[in-house]
């Protein structure tokens, strides 16, 4: 017997009904039964479960080359006059390196300035100009530095300090080539990371695995260069006490080469 039109709409209306409700009812039935995101335990115990130590490398060495500072400087009335005896002292400077074992490439302009030189009177009262300064300095690199080439760096210091206008500014010391220093304290800070961290975990009651983060700290600095520093007042002492023995007083001292190492182990 064919079925009405009126029986049809509802029995579509409530199959469809059906449909949706059991399609709803899967949704959120996987949605609480599926599991909640979980950390893996080795990513836990990498965050969390490890022993972070630094150890530090430090090896020293005798400096192979020397770096000195000098300016030349004069007021004048004028800035020619100032500039023509500055130019005139370079000149000679330039004459007595020849006699020394500095090459031209060794030789650095750093700086030249040309300055107003005032007289501000007392009481406040207007300044008037009394003169122009020229400076001129620079940078003489002294190379396969030694014991004996320590008394060469000693007569320039002493034959540049007795000319007119020229001021000695700073003496430092330097090596070459570190590469085989470094690798020595980056070595040396290796080894006393781990042997940090092995003392750590036994004093702990724990275990130790292979390292999961390391970083490096670099430092270079000079060590004892007590009289690396030179002025003119000094360097005529020293000249005069050398003199008879034949040796130079400037010490070389050492330059200390250090490397930080950070090592983050995972607890076993």
């Amino acid at each position: 017997m064919p079925m009405k039109k009126e029986e049809l709409l509802k029995t579509t209306f409530i199959c469809t009904t059906i449909l949706v409700s059991v399609i709803f009812f899967g949704i959120n039935l996987g949605k609480m039964r599926a599991p909640a995101p979980v950390i893996s335990q080795g990513e836990h115990q990498q965050s969390v479960n490890a022993l972070s130590v630094q150890g530090k490398g430090e090896v020293y060495a005798a400096p192979d080359m020397a770096t000195l500072s000098i300016s030349l400087s004069k007021t004048a009335p004028t800035t020619k006059e100032a500039q023509n005896f500055v130019a005139t002292k370079m000149s000679e400077v330039q004459s007595l390196l020849k006699n020394f074992p500095i090459k031209a490439e060794d030789i650095q302009t750093q700086n030249i300035t040309i300055g107003t030189e005032y007289d501000y009177g007392f009481g406040g009262g207007e300044r008037k100009v009394k003169g122009y300064t020229a400076t001129y300095a620079m940078a003489l690199t002294l190379r396969e530095l030694d014991a004996k080439k320590a008394k060469v760096l000693e007569d320039l210091i002493n034959t540049l300090s007795g000319i007119e206008g020229v001021g000695i500014e700073s003496l430092s010391y330097d090596i070459r080539d570190k590469t085989e220093l470094f690798r020595q304290a980056r070595s040396l800070a290796m080894e006393k990371a781990k042997q940090k961290a092995k003392e750590l975990a036994k004093l702990g009651g724990v275990r130790i695995g292979k390292p999961i983060a390391l970083s490096e700290e670099v430092d270079a600095t000079p060590f004892f260069a007590r009289k690396a520093m030179a002025s003119q007042s000094n360097v005529a002492f020293a000249d005069e006490a050398s003199a008879e023995e034949g040796t130079s007083t400037i010490a070389l001292g050492q330059l200390k080469v250090s490397v930080a190492i950070n090592v983050s182990y995972p607890l076993m």
